[in-house]
């Protein structure tokens, strides 16, 4: 009898630590792999190189850019990369509004006569990209001498196409935008997404 009862409990225990372990491994899947991008980061660095250009700074939009610009920094050889904050919000007619903060805008004028790669991770509608290169541009005298575009996921169509790029969203991979932002490896639980409640509840 003992050994019967015995015999269930460890069939239970062994049937739960499978469907535990099922679920981690599911769980885990759902997660892009952190040497997936830094591959892509890698690869954006030969290309950097390959076109002969060697960016003096390098300028990041919000969190997850500067993540990824950081390491490409790295592999060019500078020190750090600046980072801006682009605002979002949603206007009463439904238009989304996008523009810098006032610190990111100060800091943008000086960068005076330097060769610029504004990097974003992921470029989907293209605004927050575009906000920053059309700001850099129009700075007048402060106006650096080049800027340059690039992005580590990009949509297929945005409003400013990145001049180099990792992947594109709808060409190169199948899963869209909002689930690449939600399972990049850093993203863990606890980190609050920019238009969360707009973009990123997905099951």
């Amino acid at each position: 009898m003992i050994t019967i009862i015995a015999s269930f409990v460890i069939g239970i225990m062994s049937s739960l630590a499978a469907t535990c372990i099922v679920f981690l491994r599911g769980k885990a899947r759902l997660r892009l792999r952190f040497r997936t991008i830094v591959a892509l980061i890698v690869r954006m660095a030969r290309q950097l190189e390959l076109d002969n250009y060697v960016p003096q700074y390098i300028v990041t939009i919000d969190r997850h850019s500067g993540v990824v610009g950081s390491i490409l920094a790295g592999h060019v050889g500078l020190r750090a990369v600046v980072s801006v904050a682009c605002q979002h919000r949603r206007l009463p007619d439904g238009a989304r509004e996008t523009r810098l903060d006032d610190v990111s805008a100060r800091t943008l004028s000086l960068l005076r006569g330097s060769r610029v790669l504004v990097l974003i991770c992921c470029n989907d509608s293209g605004t927050s990209l575009s906000c920053v290169v059309n700001h850099l541009r129009n700075l007048g005298e402060n106006a650096p001498i080049e800027v340059r575009t690039a992005a580590i996921y990009t949509s297929v169509s945005p409003v400013i196409v990145p001049k180099y790029k990792g992947v594109v969203v709808g060409r190169d991979t199948n899963k869209p935008m909002n689930k690449i932002i939600s399972q990049l490896p850093w993203a863990t639980e606890g980190w609050r997404h920019i238009l969360g409640k707009e973009r990123l509840p997905l099951g």
